[in-house]
């Protein structure tokens, strides 16, 4: 009996204030809760995009930073002659646009919510047979597919559970626009790219569409709230602007005088005579009666409030100050260094799960393509040095380099090291490579026979 009234005990976890409301029904906090906000349509995607500089920056930004400095190649064993290699890679890449094609793709993405890449690799066969690797004849483009134009009702999923890519899809029905009309292809998927969005969380009870919970969403719908809400801000400052100052008339009797019938150009008149005479004498003759003031709005603590929208906007994109608005972030010597190694790790985390394997599936096509080794992948360092860090940097090693031969010649004079020691820990293997050639080539010569 006692367990039974035990469990129907109703328990509350929490704080509460009758006084004050706090906790109770009355709490104004308990009447704020989540509800949807409606998903952006892709003309309004676009438009956004098209018109809206700071929603364009966030689009662009990270997958311009993802793309601007570049990778390079890294072959195992490599040996002399593995550049020729890495030449071949660049040119293809080149010759195909990979850089921009992939930079517009990673664009598209986070704009429309996803898309595919697909391959212009021509090997004989139809696009909704699989890429035949051992048969290709050219590697021609890429081509951006954006969500909108991948028909999600007519994806053809693998349902045979004894098969590899089970629950993935088999095949897309895609749009290409073709001069002035769509072309309609069915597409497998070995011959696409498939991007992302912003993925979320799928499940029963979601009432999201199932289209989003598979592609994922686009990066302006988390923050089209603190878009409006910046953009509405600095609109309703420079409307303010207009009525920076104004001007207040005290007129006697001027009830009276607009109702009378000439009053409206009577009132006219006598506004265009205090015009004329403040343009002449800078001043302005009133009757005793009369009084004209000019109330000025005063627009302090404004940049402070504009401040604070900014900082929830770049939060909101994950960019930082510096990055976004090109403002150094506030507070005493804020210098924005660390905001800017979180964005790079950020940068380098975003590479290495979505541009690698971009990049890693053409290496892959090429590679068997051309019958040549495939390479790692590495990608090149974001923080670029300026001609000041880099000179820094060489007197510091000049230093560092004069400060140990001292050092050395020291240990010689004092018979602590022969120059041999120091030869052989300063060019140990160095000198084991030059040898170990110089042997190598030796014994390719042939003897060399003695005169008689």
């Amino acid at each position: 009996m006692d367990d039974l009234r035990i469990k129907n005990i109703i328990k509350n976890d929490g704080w509460m204030n009758l006084f004050s409301g706090l906790g109770t029904k009355a709490d104004k906090k308990k009447s704020t809760v989540v509800v949807p906000n409606g998903f952006l349509t892709d003309a309004e995607l676009e438009l956004v995009y098209a018109d809206d500089g700071l929603g364009a920056r966030v689009i662009d930004l990270l997958p311009d930073d993802m793309m601007k400095q570049g990778w390079h190649y890294e072959f195992e064993d490599e040996k002399e002659g593995f550049e020729k290699y890495s030449k071949i890679y660049d040119k293809i890449f080149k010759d195909i646009r990979a850089n921009d094609k992939i930079s517009k793709a990673l664009k598209w993405a986070r704009l429309y919510g996803g898309g595919l890449i697909l391959l212009g690799v021509y090997d004989g066969e139809k696009l909704d047979t699989p890429l035949n690797l051992n048969k290709i004849k050219s590697f021609e483009n890429l081509k951006i597919i954006p969500r909108n134009n991948v028909m999600y009702g007519n994806l053809e999923f693998q349902m045979d559970v004894t098969k590899p890519r089970y629950g993935q899809v088999e095949y897309y029905q895609v749009s290409f626009y073709t001069g002035r009309q769509y072309e309609y292809q069915r597409v497998h998927y070995s011959r696409v790219i498939e991007l992302h969005g912003v993925e979320i969380p799928s499940s029963d009870a979601s009432i999201i569409p199932m289209e989003f919970r598979y592609w994922g969403i686009s990066v302006m719908q988390r923050i089209q709230d603190r878009l409006k809400e910046l953009g509405a801000s600095f609109g309703s400052l420079a409307n303010l602007f207009h009525e920076l100052t104004i001007g207040k008339y005290k007129y006697k009797d001027l009830a009276e005088i607009m109702a009378s019938k000439d009053g409206e150009k009577l009132v006219q008149n006598r506004l265009q005579a205090m015009d004329m005479m403040k343009s002449t004498f800078h001043s302005i003759l009133m009757d005793i009666d009369e009084d004209f003031v000019r109330d000025t709005i005063s627009f302090g603590g404004v940049s402070e409030v504009l401040y604070q929208f900014m900082m929830l906007t770049s939060a909101s994109t994950g960019y930082p100050m510096t990055k976004l608005f090109g403002i150094s972030p506030g507070g005493l010597n804020s210098t924005g260094d660390s905001d800017m190694y979180q964005y790079y790790d950020m940068v380098k985390a975003k590479q290495e799960t979505e541009l690698l394997p971009i990049i890693e599936r053409l290496v892959h096509i090429i590679s068997q393509w051309q019958k040549i080794p495939e390479p790692k992948i590495v990608f090149n360092p974001l923080e670029q040095m300026t001609e000041k860090e880099q000179a820094e940097l060489e007197e510091k090693k000049a230093r560092t380099e004069k400060l140990k031969q001292e050092t050395y010649q020291g240990y010689i004079d004092m018979g602590i090291m022969s120059p041999e020691v120091v030869e052989e820990l300063e060019y140990g293997e160095t000198l084991k490579e030059i040898r170990q050639k110089v042997g190598e080539s030796s014994e390719e010569l042939p003897p060399v026979e003695e005169e008689k």
